[in-house]
Parts: C-alpha cells; sequence; structure tokens
C-alpha cells in the first residue's frame, strides 16, 4: 500500500482502538474467518497483489466498515452485512486498480 493510501487511512484516529477479524477481500469474493481474532485487516485487490494489514486493539469500537468492489459477488456483499457493527468508514477497492490507487473516504 503507497504512502498516500496509507495516510489516508490514518486520519481515522479510532483505527489505533480497533481490532478486526481476519477480513480478505478479493475480486472473486469475501472470506471472513469468524471466531478466530487475528488482530488486523487484509483487503486485497487480487491474489497476487500486496496485502494491507492494519494491526488494530478492539473489535467492538468499529461502528461501521463498507467494503465496495464491482467485482463482490451479491453472496460476498450479503455476508458483510451479516456484521451490524460496520458502519464507520467506507474503503472503496475500484476494481482494475493497484492498492495505491484505493480510495479511503
Amino acid at each position: 500500500m503507497g504512502d498516500a493510501a496509507i495516510e489516508a487511512l490514518s486520519q481515522f484516529e479510532n483505527l489505533n482502538a480497533l481490532s478486526l477479524r481476519h477480513v480478505q477481500v478479493s475480486r472473486t469474493g469475501l472470506d471472513v474467518l469468524e471466531g478466530k481474532p487475528i488482530k488486523a485487516l487484509t483487503i486485497r485487490e487480487a491474489p497476487d497483489c500486496n496485502d494491507l494489514i492494519l494491526k488494530m486493539p478492539t473489535w467492538e469500537f468499529l461502528a461501521q466498515l463498507w467494503i465496495r468492489n464491482e467485482a463482490l459477488s451479491d453472496e460476498a456483499m450479503a455476508s458483510l452485512a451479516r456484521f451490524p457493527h460496520l458502519n464507520a468508514w467506507r474503503i472503496e477497492v475500484a476494481t482494475g486498480l493497484s492498492p495505491d490507487a484505493w480510495n479511503v473516504l
């Protein structure tokens, strides 16, 4: 992940107070390893791209997380919707763009 994207993420002060389970988003779908806290969020654009790993200390403080990707299936989006706490910040992963091009809103 490039410096610009990391700087954009650093604007969210609450990131340091969060602890997430392992979440991997790829062009083919979404895998959430429930029940196994890994204290990292991994967002992957494609199997061969660099992972974004954010080390965070507490899952409960995450208000909302929306991950939007044109390549995500309806099933993947539905699995995201099962998590009621996912509401505080939005990461848009644009299909075909490198992690440096991710827009963090």
